[in-house]
């Protein structure tokens, strides 16, 4: 009788899923053991770029290079397996397909810092979309991989950090920031260790309480340049304004989501007194967080390319050592998402100051041979 109530009840329930429900198991299906093995290499890799020293290495350049290919093999797939049913991360995962494919090309170059930087923003690329929950069970050998590594303290806890084991990493963040001021003075770790603290409390724990004890800490320091103690009161002033917002209803619809977003984005941009100033990034790391749930849920065109756009002005400012180079692939994703709109010709503005900025000088421009044709192609599009 059990049996052919539940086979009942089974039957029903495949008879009322609508062909899109079906189609979404489906695809989540086919996504998850893609996930984890690109997880699993982007492990491997961030524990070979976790280290400076073992990085330069000549006897892992082959590792890099294989698990880089292997990567963009995984990658290259995400946007279709994606695209049926959730239009926003599937923009998501086409901007990180064509990370990876730059990254490729960037691995003959062979210059390890460059290569370094660009492989830790690959790994960011899962912070930067599941930041809702850290990993559980898949990290139990997580302590001997770390200790095997013989990394320093903020070394770790980068490490921790990309690969999204969160409490251990805000753990150790939280060690550093206790040093002695006499330690901790003599090293530039200090300021990055307490960004990407408050990172992990606003982005991933979403907790004010957490990110104004943060803060506090940091604030009673008496080794602090007058300048770095500036942006400590501008983002605990922000914090406390968060601290009085009402909590947006989960179940709200993709418009909600982009419209604290781009609230968020304005509000960072009256805290700051020029462009690259970083007074704002409380609002601004939050406005990721909106955007990115906005991308989440379904959207029509016209607001994930806002999100997008989003999403590129915040990480412009933000500069995220752990994702590097993001604005400009979240703003050609905007441009290419829906050419010929306003959002398009915003996208394509900002697109082109900060990609050409690093290679402005005295001398005026000085841009890559395939420079010209891409911004013409970007400015084509968006007009």
């Amino acid at each position: 009788m059990k049996t052919t109530l539940f086979l009942s009840v089974f039957s029903f329930l495949s008879l009322i899923l609508t062909p899109a429900a079906r189609a979404e198991q489906a695809s989540t299906e086919e996504l998850k053991p893609m996930m984890n093995q690109n997880f699993a290499t982007i492990l491997e890799l961030q524990e070979i770029a976790a280290s400076p020293e073992s990085f330069r290495k000549a006897a892992n350049y082959a590792k890099i290079v294989a698990l880089i290919d292997r990567l963009e093999g995984i990658a290259h797939v995400m946007p279709e397996v994606t695209g049926a049913t959730r239009p926003g991360l599937s923009a998501v995962a086409s901007v990180y397909s064509e990370y990876l494919a730059d990254l490729k090309e960037a691995a003959k170059s062979g210059n390890p810092v460059y290569l370094r930087n660009r492989i830790r923003t690959a790994t960011g690329f899962c912070f930067e979309c599941h930041t809702s929950s850290a990993t559980g069970k898949t990290f139990r050998d997580g302590g001997r991989r770390l200790d095997a590594l013989k990394l320093t303290p903020f070394q770790k806890a980068e490490f921790l950090a990309a690969t999204r084991q969160f409490d251990k990493a805000i753990s150790l963040y939280q060690d550093i920031l206790a040093k002695e001021p006499s330690v901790a003075a003599r090293s530039t770790e200090l300021p990055h260790a307490v960004r990407n603290a408050l990172t992990i409390a606003v982005r991933v724990k979403q907790d004010p309480k957490l990110a104004q004890e943060i803060l506090d800490r940091v604030h009673a320091r008496k080794d602090l340049s007058g300048f770095f103690r500036g942006q400590i009161e501008a983002w605990k002033k922000d914090v406390g304004e968060w601290k009085r917002e009402k909590s947006l209803d989960p179940s709200a619809p993709a418009v909600s989501w982009l419209e604290k977003a781009r609230r968020l984005v304005d509000r960072a941009q009256t805290l700051q007194t020029y462009q690259a100033d970083h007074a704002g990034d409380v609002s601004y790391l939050r406005a990721v967080s909106f955007a990115q749930e906005t991308l989440a849920r379904p959207t029509t065109p016209e607001q994930k390319a806002e999100a997008l756009r989003i999403l590129g002005v915040s990480h412009s400012v933000l500069e995220d050592p752990l994702l590097w180079n993001l604005d400009e692939y979240y703003l050609e994703a905007c441009v290419t998402g829906l050419p010929h709109s306003e959002t398009a010709k915003k996208c394509f503005d900002r697109w082109l100051q900060e990609t050409t900025f690093g290679f402005s000088g005295s001398q005026g421009l000085d841009l890559p041979p395939d420079m010209p044709a891409r911004i013409d192609r970007l400015r084509e599009l968006a007009e």
